[in-house]
């Protein structure tokens, strides 16, 4: 399942969170379409994720959960230019992420702990494997940095095509690679 969150905080249009993450979605789909790929890739857009995840739960509650083999998360991508990978405990998304990130001229962050605050949530809950692909800027202090986001500075004039386009090629990169193989799934204790 490949997804991302089309809603902004009420505060301004949405350009960073997550109108960039959708615009990736969507180059990503467009890379895929002819790809000779080794499972079904469901897309979806979902609603409510910024009062509280409220799309990606009716999703969860309708999708037979146990027939995914991963849902990979497109929130936060194409806003910054390095992309992050976060891995939410799963070994195995975590090899398939450094495979893509060793292979890739661009760079990839790959982060093991979980972070609940988005879509993919309500799956690994479900013990889904989850893989979230976001941005930020560098921070020396490792603190997420939100840059413009969830203001009403957050509008179009701060979006980069260029980075848009790059984390796009690099997400349908990582959902080629996760069609490819079985994962293990998450035990929600461990969240």
């Amino acid at each position: 399942l490949l997804l991302a969150h089309y809603d902004a905080h009420d505060g301004g249009e949405g350009t960073l969170d997550n109108g960039c993450g959708v615009a990736t979605l969507f180059g990503a789909v467009r890379a895929l379409a002819d790809a000779d790929l080794d499972c079904r890739v469901e897309v979806a857009a979902t609603g409510c994720e910024e009062v509280g995840l409220l799309g990606a739960e009716a999703l969860a509650g309708r999708v037979d959960t146990d027939r995914l083999r991963a849902v990979v998360n497109v929130d936060g991508a194409g806003r910054f230019r390095d992309l992050r990978t976060l891995v939410h405990g799963s070994e195995d998304l975590r090899a398939v992420a450094q495979g893509v990130a060793a292979e890739a001229v661009d760079p990839i962050a790959v982060e093991k702990l979980p972070h609940p605050y988005s879509d993919h949530w309500p799956f690994l809950r479900a013990g889904v494997p989850a893989l979230q692909l976001h941005s930020s800027r560098p921070s020396e202090d490792g603190v997420w940095e939100r840059g413009w986001t969830h203001t009403r500075a957050d509008t179009l004039d701060k979006a980069d095509p260029r980075t848009v386009r790059t984390h796009a090629a690099l997400a349908a990169l990582l959902v080629e690679r996760v069609t490819r193989d079985s994962f293990e799934g998450i035990d929600p204790v461990w969240l």
